[in-house]
């Protein structure tokens, strides 16, 4: 959760209002036993990063779910029909976001839920209004380890695990280096012969490629400069390759620069779409280039063949499927965003910089020559 409104109501929740709700808990289990009460229906905690929700719709499906999040995510939580209810906080403004989260807060408290799944257990918001309802088992899902207000705000929780030694944990904080973590280099690696051998890259006529990702994380894009190698790899393909690239506004940070780039490949068009278009338009493609964002996890709920980029993220975060031909350094460090509290980098992110071989794939759509 790294919006500026978002990240100040944290602060004032953690500090403030926190404490006072874990005694509402404490109190509330207490009268639950003396008066038992019906409870049902599960309600998942998600404030941004609406491609969370459709890689967990298979699981939402048929189960009766509200969802707590941005007003941001509405357009993807319709689209795909996720959840029964939606309260919705909208950040746009520090006042939209105040009023927005008492409104939704009010409504959460005096429902009676089986359980509340709080997937962003870093937010102290996120924990506040977990702490405020009412419901039999409260879990948390997260990729660090639990603090004590955790620990006593919890029935269940889980922490994500990694393949990393704690020998390795400390040569990246105390002298960082690009260290390859071998287990996911040797997975990976299988993976992407199976896509290979699927024959997913051959009578390739349409690519999407989509550059962004969620305007919370810049640090999972490519730079122009790597998207200017992939459009030349594919300009240099055969006539019959139709090529979009993708873009949900013009205000994105990359719109301007990707543009510019473009108009040096008339065969390469350049697309601002609505939402609708833009999962319309990924949902049929033959190919779709992309980076760890919402456009990867639409791609894969339709099971569209994808070659997706990830950095500071890693391939298994929230799906990974068979028509996924994943490009990453395996470095052992990634993920990183929710393991330290400080970069181990310091914010250079070495494993989103590619070599010209981690785009060779490109090479072998419709046994391209050249």
């Amino acid at each position: 959760m790294k919006n500026n409104h978002l990240i100040l109501i944290d602060l004032v929740v953690g500090f403030v209002l926190l404490p006072f709700c874990l005694l509402i808990r404490f109190f509330r289990r207490l009268l639950a036993k003396i008066f038992p009460r019906k409870h049902h229906g599960i309600l998942i905690i998600k404030f941004l990063g609406a491609g969370n929700y459709v890689a967990l719709q298979n699981f939402i499906a048929g189960k009766e779910v509200e969802i707590l999040s941005a007003r941001s995510n509405r357009n993807a939580l319709e689209k795909f029909g996720i959840g029964k209810k939606h309260y919705l906080i909208d950040d746009r403004s520090f006042i939209s976001l105040v009023v927005t989260s008492v409104v939704s807060c009010i409504q959460i408290a005096l429902r009676d839920y089986e359980q509340v799944v709080n997937l962003e257990t870093e937010s102290n918001f996120a924990k506040f209004v977990a702490a405020l309802t009412s419901c039999k088992i409260l879990s948390g899902v997260s990729n660090v380890h639990k603090s004590y207000i955790d620990y006593y705000l919890y029935d269940r929780y889980l922490v994500n695990p990694t393949l990393l030694s704690k020998a390795d944990s400390m040569r990246l904080l105390v002298n960082f280096s690009e260290l390859e973590n071998l287990h996911i280099k040797q997975t990976i690696s299988s993976h992407r012969q199976n896509f290979i051998d699927a024959g997913f890259l051959t009578h390739i006529n349409q690519v999407i490629i989509s550059p962004t990702s969620s305007n919370t994380d810049s640090s999972r894009r490519l730079s122009c400069s790597d998207w200017e190698k992939i459009f030349s790899m594919l300009w240099a393909t055969d006539d019959s390759l139709w090529i979009e690239v993708l873009f949900p506004s013009k205000n994105d940070e990359q719109f301007m620069d990707l543009s510019t780039i473009i108009q040096r490949y008339p065969k390469i068009e350049l697309v601002v779409t609505s939402y609708d278009e833009f999962v319309e338009k990924i949902s049929k493609a033959d190919l779709i280039l992309t980076v760890d964002s919402q456009a990867l996890h639409i791609a894969q709920q339709f099971e569209r063949p994808t070659v997706a980029f990830f950095g500071p993220t890693s391939p298994f975060g929230v799906n990974f499927c068979n028509t996924t031909y994943a490009i990453t350094k395996s470095l052992a460090c990634s993920p990183c965003f929710h393991k330290y509290l400080k970069l181990p980098c310091d914010g250079t992110i070495p494993c989103m910089r590619f070599d010209s071989s981690d785009f060779e794939i490109l090479r072998l759509i419709n046994h391209a020559k050249f």
